[in-house]
Order: C-alpha cells, then sequence, then structure tokens
C-alpha cells in the first residue's frame, strides 16, 4: 500500500479552500542548479498555495557532491529534528513535493529516512527529479535499503522529469504519472539595460562555469585548451566555480602540466551581473560534463539566454538544450581533440553570430522562467 494512501489527517487537508503544500528540497546557498530550481519551484506557488519548506541542504561547496563529513551529518540531525516536529506535532498537507537524491548512497539513506516520516502526513506526493540515476542506482544497494526503499519511496503520485533521459527514475519507482517540465530561468539580459546582444569577441574566450569537479569536465576543458595551444590559436578560458581542495590542486597540477598558466583563469564563485557579463563576451560555454547526476543543467540555459553558443558533451540531457549546431556544439564525452577542433573551426568560420541568435531564440521559446512557473503551479495546484 501506498504511503500515501489514507494518510492521517488527509481528508481536513483536502478540505480547505487554500492548498497546503509542504515542500522539501536543498536551498541555496551553495548556488547548485538542484537547489536554485528549488526554490523557484516554492516561489512559483506564492499567491497560489500555502506553503511550507524544509531545507535539505547540508552543502557549502557544491564540488561536496556525495562526499561524507562530520559536518553533514551534524546539519542532516538537524535536519531530522525538525521533520520529526513537523511529522509528529504538525498539521496535515494536500501535496509533498519532493526533490530525491541522485546516485548517491547518503542522498538514498536521507530520502528513505525523510520519506517515511513526511509521506504519511501529505495526501498526494510529487517528486521532482532533478538528479539523475538515483532510482537505479538504489536498486544496487543491499537487499535492506532496497526493500526500505520500496516502502518508502515508491509509488508516488506524479513524478517531474527534466527531460527524457535515461536511467528513467520516474519509471523505476513505479510513479503513477510522469511530466515533463524543462527548467527555466529569470531573462538575464534583464541585468543590462544598456542592453546585451551577442557580438563574438576578436580573441578566442571560452568559460566554463559549474562545480569544480571531474565529472563537471573541468579536466578535459584543459585538455581543450592543450589542442588549443596545439594548434598555435591565441585564447584564453575563464573558469567559474567552487570546488574542494583536492581537485582544485589536481586541475591546477594539470594546467601547469601543458604550460597554460598564461591561458586559462580561475574566477571562484561569480554572481549575477558580474557572471553574465563575463559570459556574454565568450566566444563559447564549454561544458563537457559527465556528471553522475546530470540532467538538465542551468548553466547551459544561463548561455543560450545570453545567446552564447554552447559546446557540450553528450550526455544525459544535454540534448534537450543544445540542438547541435545550431545553437552549439554536441560531442561525446571526453573527445577533446575533437571539440577543440571544432571550435577553432567555428570561431574562424564565421558561423557564430546565426548561432547566437538561434541560441536566444530558444531560450525565449523553451526556457525562459515563465514557462517553468506556469507548468509547475497547474501540477501542483492540480494535485486536490
Amino acid at each position: 500500500m501506498s504511503p500515501t494512501t489514507n494518510a492521517p489527517g488527509a481528508d481536513e487537508a483536502s478540505t480547505g479552500a487554500r492548498l497546503r503544500v509542504l515542500a522539501a528540497g536543498m536551498l541555496p546557498p551553495p548556488l547548485g542548479g538542484q537547489a536554485m530550481m528549488f526554490e523557484t519551484a516554492v516561489q512559483s506557488l506564492d499567491g497560489y498555495a500555502e506553503v511550507t519548506t524544509i531545507d535539505l541542504q547540508v552543502q557549502d561547496n557544491i564540488g561536496e557532491s556525495g562526499l561524507l563529513s562530520t559536518r553533514k551529518l551534524l546539519k542532516f540531525a538537524n535536519i531530522i529534528s525538525a521533520i520529526v516536529r513537523k511529522a509528529v506535532f504538525g498539521k496535515s498537507f494536500d501535496v509533498l513535493y519532493y526533490c530525491p537524491a541522485g546516485p548517491s548512497k547518503i542522498g538514498i539513506i536521507k530520502d528513505i529516512i525523510c520519506l517515511a516520516m513526511l509521506r504519511p502526513r501529505c495526501r498526494r506526493t510529487i517528486y521532482h527529479f532533478h538528479a539523475t540515476g538515483g532510482m537505479k542506482y538504489l536498486l544496487g544497494l543491499n537487499d535492506s535499503i532496497v526493500k526500505l526503499a520500496k516502502k518508502t519511496i515508491w509509488r508516488p503520485d506524479v513524478a517531474i522529469r527534466c527531460a527524457e533521459v535515461e536511467p528513467n527514475d520516474a519509471e523505476i519507482c513505479e510513479a503513477r504519472e510522469t511530466r515533463i517540465v524543462r527548467n527555466g530561468i529569470p531573462d538575464p539580459a534583464k541585468l543590462f539595460p544598456e542592453g546585451c546582444e551577442w557580438t563574438q569577441p576578436e580573441k578566442l574566450s571560452l568559460t566554463f562555469i559549474g562545480a569544480m569537479t571531474e565529472e563537471k569536465g573541468i579536466f578535459d576543458v584543459v585538455e581543450i585548451a592543450h589542442h588549443l595551444h596545439q594548434l598555435g590559436l591565441d585564447f584564453e578560458v575563464r573558469m567559474i566555480g567552487e570546488g574542494t581542495e583536492d581537485e582544485i590542486a589536481k586541475f591546477d597540477a594539470l594546467v601547469a602540466h601543458h604550460g597554460l598558466e598564461g591561458y586559462i583563469d580561475r574566477l571562484g564563485i561569480k554572481r549575477g551581473r558580474e557572471k553574465f557579463g563575463i559570459l556574454r563576451s565568450s566566444t563559447f560555454l564549454v561544458f563537457p560534463t559527465f556528471f553522475r547526476a546530470e540532467t538538465q543543467p542551468l548553466v547551459v540555459i544561463e548561455a543560450l539566454a545570453m545567446g552564447v553558443p554552447a559546446m557540450v558533451s553528450d550526455w544525459r540531457g544535454l540534448r534537450s538544450i543544445v540542438t547541435d549546431g545550431e545553437t552549439g556544439f554536441v560531442y561525446p564525452p571526453h573527445d577533446t581533440k575533437a571539440m577543440a577542433d571544432r571550435i577553432a573551426l567555428a570561431h574562424a568560420s564565421g558561423e557564430l553570430p546565426a548561432m547566437s541568435c538561434a541560441a536566444r531564440k530558444a531560450f525565449i521559446e523553451r526556457f525562459d522562467l515563465s514557462v517553468f512557473e506556469n507548468a509547475m503551479r497547474t501540477i501542483l495546484t492540480q494535485s486536490r
């Protein structure tokens, strides 16, 4: 029997004139895509529902994803304490809106504990799979964890996916209904009232934005730069983001190994107009990710919004954002030489201005924030 069936207090919750939503997910900071989209989804319900939010964030640095630490355990203990108070003494809700973890044992255990307490307080359960692969990963864990998961996590009423990607977490956890809602962001062009039309820089300029981790492709960015250097091109690479000390040290060592210190610059975390100003001055966004939980990364949508062509890996939901040869280029993961060769050719060919216009058009039609907000309100407020 589903954990949401005959939930205590469900009848009382369903008779209220105003939809009561319990939203549980990670809030920023740090500014990871999942946290930003969870916050945006909650904000989209302002004025449409009574929302109670539980922040499940335990990270201070987006490069820490999947890593265990004492600090994280202490934060999680505080989260469980807050959930216990709501589960035992709190009111019931019409809807539980929950963002499950990706392929991480720590995250899966967190989901089992949280959902075991929260689902009985809610009449319906809606999952939003921003991270891909968690359900398939779960099935590979020991039998005890799988049995607990099937009692606590399985059979949500609705599962929201950002894109048609494999593995299909909604199907694996036997969701009763599946909906596709593309991610969306506020139009960053509004940060530039003076105008922000993209023009191709004279100097080849590449920008990476994201977690400074191996799986996000930071070492592949260095290899792309190495190939461009071998071609004799004048270029620059700007790296925006944060990571653990170990991965940053490995990155710097690889840059030094290839003698690229004068070509690659780590800029740390940038936000708002400053970040988008750097992006606007780029020839390409370069994002060769193979991140285990990748689905529909916001940084690539941000590039489209600024009219910046994107060079991305053919991984998970990237093709749901970038149309190869039209708004950017899509290459197999780790094919850094092919990526570098295509970047060099595109920079010299004169094809990028038309690609920039197509990228901006794709953002307005498919990824503007209003599209996301309207879809989320429809799904959540129809859950009475």
